[in-house]
């Protein structure tokens, strides 16, 4: 049943990625003799939004501020400095390279969303600080914009509201809170939450805040599920005498796991309050938050997050110097006591907290693999995350799952064994086995029939 659920998913994606499929000269026969100057620009803006997706692939998100910064590490910041370079001339802001750059991101958000999240968070980042976040039986929207349909597209929006349980807005800004989304949400009955400044004429949106204190309840699902919530009375300064309602909220999900979604929060009269923050909700597992977000020194320890997103990086609709680039992200969280993740739109990163403590290529958790798995597929992308085997026993070692995959991403057979396995235990090839036949790829229609690849697992003991 899993895997008719799953190819399901891939076959609905499918329709989303048409426009990634076609023939583009840009790409498959680049030129620059003989051409005029907006077509050699046109062919570069292909080629190195091109490199940046295959770059950001082949090394996922992980927490920038790890003492040794590895060749991973670099190439990623890298792909994304060169993602800066792109989107800060404005002559790309509209063109069809960009935009598919982000409709191909949230056609692989929507593909996620499909698929089953077995334990932990699986943290989205759609534009902006719109972010989607998915439990084993909650998944939550914040901030999610679409900025009229200008910034993603309508469809896609749409199919990502379908697929969660309730919305979260921070303030009342265009790019924060967008109304076809709010109306989407309200007309399937689900909750949305605001602050009392947005859309106030609408009483089907829980309007929760108080200006002196923080506030704390349960918003009712659909299905009767209740869930817990504190608003902090957080502002945004607009103008060195102006400012806006920006609430600061934290929401339980079903599972325990804490998160906080801060918005813009950028006033600096909150600090008072906001230092003592992690006393009225203690143990918050991410908040998210702006990359430029000042006074980072009181406010992320005034929450203290075990993991710190960042968001709001190059927004399209600012002006040039307004459109926060990857590489001040960097300068601000690189060095931090926190650790951070870095993301671009349409990235995916899954939270543990049991495998946060370490970094999470070389992590360790008993009887249960090292570490995130590593899939070996030429040209496909893993969606979601790699399911983590589970034995019973004490041995060590690595098992290498030789994988056979479909065209829709399906693991149609797993043979564990082959070359680069350490040890003979039957009962840990098992286990890597039937995680393997878990794994889901990305469509493919170049792929052939049948694709051969490898996933690798290291049991440590410990």
């Amino acid at each position: 049943m899993k895997r008719l659920l799953l190819t399901i998913a891939v076959i609905a994606a499918t329709a989303f990625a048409a426009s990634a499929q076609k023939e583009n000269p840009h790409r498959t026969n680049p030129r620059y003799y003989g051409v005029d100057e907006a077509y050699f620009l046109d062919t570069q803006q292909w080629q190195i939004l091109d490199q940046v997706r295959r770059t950001l692939d082949a090394f996922p998100p992980a927490p920038v501020n790890a003492k040794e910064k590895s060749p991973a590490d670099q190439a990623r910041k890298m792909a994304l400095l060169g993602f800066d370079a792109i989107i800060h001339n404005k002559i790309y802001d509209w063109s069809e390279a960009m935009q598919e750059y982000m409709d191909t991101g949230s056609e692989r958000i929507v593909a996620s969303l499909d698929v089953p999240v077995e334990d932990g968070l699986r943290v989205h980042l759609v534009y902006n600080m719109g972010f989607i976040i998915k439990s084993k039986s909650l998944t939550v929207a914040f901030d999610l914009s679409s900025e009229n349909g200008k910034a993603i597209r309508p469809d896609l929006a749409e199919a990502m509201v379908d697929r969660c349980d309730m919305l979260v807005i921070s303030h009342r800004h265009g790019d924060h809170a967008d109304k076809p989304v709010v109306e989407r949400f309200l007309a399937q009955g689900k909750p949305v939450l605001a602050p009392n400044a947005y859309w106030p004429e609408n009483k089907d949106i829980m309007h929760l805040r108080d200006e002196n204190k923080a506030i704390s309840g349960k918003v009712k699902l659909p299905h009767g599920r209740k869930i817990p919530y504190t608003i902090f009375p957080g502002h945004q300064n607009e103008t060195e005498t102006t400012w806006t309602e920006c609430n600061n909220t934290v929401l339980v999900f079903p599972e325990g796991y804490k998160v906080a979604a801060l918005g813009d929060q950028a006033h600096s009269e909150d600090n008072v309050w906001i230092k003592d923050a992690h006393k009225k909700v203690p143990g918050i597992d991410i908040m998210m938050v702006t990359c430029w977000m000042g006074d980072l020194d009181t406010i992320i320890p005034g929450y203290d997050p075990k993991l710190v997103f960042t968001g709001h990086a190059n927004e399209r609709f600012h002006g040039i110097t307004s459109r926060i680039p990857f590489w001040y992200a960097y300068h601000q969280y690189e060095n931090f006591s926190y650790p951070a993740i870095i993301m671009n739109w349409g990235e995916i990163y899954d939270y543990n907290p049991d495998t946060l403590a370490v970094p999470q290529d070389n992590n360790s958790i008993s009887n249960r693999s090292e570490g995130a798995p590593n899939a070996h597929l030429k040209g496909r992308n893993v969606v979601g995350s790699l399911p983590k085997p589970t034995c019973g026993v004490q041995s060590e070692g690595t098992v290498v799952v030789q994988i056979k995959v479909d065209q829709y991403g399906n693991v149609i057979e797993a043979i564990p064994g082959v070359e680069g396995t350490t040890t003979t235990d039957r009962t840990l090839w098992t286990a890597a086995r039937n995680a393997a036949l878990k794994a889901h790829f990305n469509q493919s229609a170049e792929a052939g029939a049948v694709q051969l690849g490898t996933i690798t697992y290291k049991f440590k003991h410990v």
